[in-house]
C-alpha cells in the first residue's frame, strides 16, 4: 500500500498591536514544500490445529514493513529569485520492520473454558533527517503472555 501527500504554503508576516490591529507588514516573503509518502508491507500467516475434541492450537507470523518520508524544504525571496533556507529545511526518513510470532492453546474441561498463549514481537526502527546526517536506530524484543479463564454457569443463575 502507498500513499503521497503534496502541501504547499506561502508566508507573509504581519504585524498587530494589543487591540488587533494591523501595524504593518514586512516585505518578506516565505513558502514551504512538504512531500510525505509512505509504503506498508504486510505479510500474515496463521494456523490452527484441532487437538482432541474441545481443544485447539494457534500459530502465526506477522511482518510489516512500513518507510515513511517527509521531504520539507523552505524557501524565501529576495527580490529577484527564491533561495532555501538550509537551517528549515530537511528529508526526514522513517523505516520500520516488525516480525511477530504467536503461539496460543485453548480448549474446555466440562464447564471451564481457558485460554493461554504468548506473542513475542522484535521491532526494529531507524529515523534519519538527511541534510544534517542524524540517525537514531532502534531495535528490541518484546514479549506479550496472555491467559483467560470462564466458567459456564447454570442457566438458571444468570441475571439479566
Amino acid at each position: 500500500q502507498k500513499s503521497t501527500e503534496d502541501e504547499y504554503s506561502d508566508y507573509t508576516d504581519a504585524f498587530y498591536n494589543a487591540q488587533f490591529q494591523e501595524m504593518g507588514k514586512s516585505d518578506r516573503l516565505q513558502r514551504a514544500t512538504n512531500d510525505e509518502g509512505e509504503e506498508l508491507n504486510l505479510v500474515q500467516l496463521d494456523y490452527q490445529r484441532p487437538i482432541a475434541s474441545d481443544h485447539k492450537l494457534e500459530t502465526g507470523w506477522r511482518s510489516t514493513i512500513r518507510d515513511i518520508g517527509n521531504d520539507y524544504l523552505i524557501e524565501q525571496f529576495d527580490g529577484n529569485q527564491w533561495y532555501t533556507l538550509d537551517d528549515l529545511s530537511n528529508k526526514f526518513v522513517y523505516d520500520e520492520t516488525i516480525h511477530a510470532l504467536y503461539l496460543m492453546m485453548s480448549g474446555k474441561f466440562n464447564k471451564v473454558s481457558y485460554q493461554a498463549g504468548i506473542r513475542s514481537e522484535y521491532t526494529d526502527v531507524k529515523t534519519q533527517l538527511i541534510q544534517t546526517g542524524v540517525t537514531n536506530p532502534r531495535d528490541y524484543l518484546n514479549w506479550f503472555p496472555s491467559a483467560a479463564l470462564s466458567y459456564e454457569w447454570a442457566i438458571n443463575n444468570k441475571y439479566n
